[in-house]
């Protein structure tokens, strides 16, 4: 997943992403193909993957513009 549209956050800042599926999400760092306002920050710079019964945190940081996974 290299974005998600900030217009989600609209009503709640935070939102936890649960990976009900069969296989594994990444999250990409900063990815260059989504817009800026989708990016996603995760911490330590890196892709996070998100395995299957995973969940994660998600917060729209509006001074910033970004997605970050908290």
């Amino acid at each position: 997943m290299t974005g998600i549209s900030a217009a989600m956050f609209a009503t709640y800042k935070m939102k936890k992403f649960i990976n009900f599926g069969a296989f594994a999400i990444t999250f990409s760092h900063e990815s260059a193909s989504s817009t800026a306002a989708n990016r996603i920050i995760v911490p330590g710079a890196v892709d996070l993957v998100v395995q299957p019964n995973e969940s994660v945190g998600l917060y729209y940081d509006s001074t910033t513009a970004r997605v970050r996974v908290v």
